[in-house]
C-alpha cells in the first residue's frame, strides 16, 4: 500500500482533472489508487476489491504468518455483537485470545487498520469536500473494508456506483462501442508490457538464487508521462531469507 499515495500526488501536480480507466482488475491498491480520481471509468468487465491490508509477519520457524487486519477487528466485533461478550471478564477472555499474537503484531495490525482509513478518506478528499461529504466519505470507506466481508470479493461497476455508494465517480456506457474497448485493451497491453504487471512475484525462486541471501528485485509499478515529463515508479522488493517482503517506492527520470 506504499505506491497509490505518491502515485496519486504526482499525477495531480500536472493535472486539475484526473480520470482512470479501469479495462479489466483494480485490486487492493490500484482500487484505493482509484479512489483519488475524479472519476473512474469501467468496462464490463472491469472489477475494484475491497482495500484491507493484510499483515506479514515472519515467525521462528522461518514462515511467514498473515494476519488480514479486518478479520481480527470482525472477530472482537462478533464476539461482542453476536455472542454478547461484554463484561469486563468477557473482555479480558477476548483479549487472552488475541494474545496469541505477539505485542507487535497487533500493533502493527491496529496501525494497518487505522492507516488504511485515513489514506482512502484522503484520497476520496482530493476530489470530493471533506467537510460537506463526510457522511459519504465514511460510508464509501466503510462499505471497502469492515463491510465487505470478503477481501476476494469483486465488485463490479454497477455495486461501486450504487452500492459502495461512489457514484457520478463511476462513469460506463450501458452499450459501450466495441471499438472504444479495443483501444483501451491496446493500451492495457502496452503498459502490462512495460511494468510486467501480469508477472507474479515468486518469492521461493528469487531466494534460491539469492543462495541464502537477501533477494532484491527492481521492478517498475507505475509510468507517468505528460509534455515535459516521463518518470517511473519503482520499487526495489527486498526478500529476506525467511520470506519476509519489504518494498520502498521511489521514482525516476527516464
Amino acid at each position: 500500500m506504499d505506491a497509490p499515495w505518491p502515485i496519486v500526488s504526482i499525477i495531480r501536480e500536472f493535472c486539475d482533472e484526473f480520470e482512470v480507466i479501469i479495462p479489466r482488475r483494480a485490486l487492493s491498491a490500484a482500487t484505493l489508487l482509484s479512489l483519488g480520481a475524479n472519476r473512474i471509468i469501467m468496462t464490463p468487465f472491469a472489477t475494484i476489491s475491497p482495500i484491507d491490508p493484510e499483515g506479514n509477519f515472519p515467525q521462528s520457524d522461518g514462515k511467514v504468518l498473515q494476519i488480514p487486519t479486518e478479520d481480527i477487528f470482525s472477530f472482537i466485533e462478533f464476539s461482542k455483537s453476536k455472542i454478547g461478550l461484554r463484561s469486563e471478564n468477557s473482555k479480558a477472555e477476548i483479549l487472552k485470545a488475541l494474545l496469541k499474537y505477539e505485542p507487535k503484531e497487533l500493533g502493527n495490525i491496529f496501525r494497518a487498520y487505522n492507516y488504511i482509513r485515513q489514506l482512502a478518506k484522503g484520497m476520496l478528499s482530493l476530489h470530493l469536500d471533506a467537510v460537506k461529504n463526510k457522511k459519504r466519505i465514511d460510508d464509501i470507506v466503510e462499505n471497502l473494508t469492515e463491510k465487505a466481508y470478503q477481501h476476494n470479493h469483486l465488485v463490479g461497476r454497477k455495486e461501486a456506483k450504487y452500492k459502495v455508494g461512489l457514484g457520478e465517480i463511476i462513469e460506463f456506457a450501458e452499450d459501450p462501442d466495441p471499438a472504444d474497448l479495443v483501444l483501451i485493451e491496446n493500451l492495457f497491453a502496452a503498459i502490462e508490457g512495460d511494468t510486467l504487471v501480469n508477472v507474479p512475484l515468486n518469492v521461493e525462486e528469487a531466494l534460491q538464487q539469492s543462495a541464502g541471501q537477501p533477494a532484491v528485485i527492481d521492478c517498475i509499478r507505475a509510468l507517468v508521462q505528460a509534455d515535459q515529463l516521463n518518470v517511473e515508479g519503482k520499487s526495489t522488493v527486498v526478500i529476506a531469507p525467511n520470506g519476509q517482503v519489504k518494498a520502498g517506492f521511489y521514482w525516476t527520470e527516464v
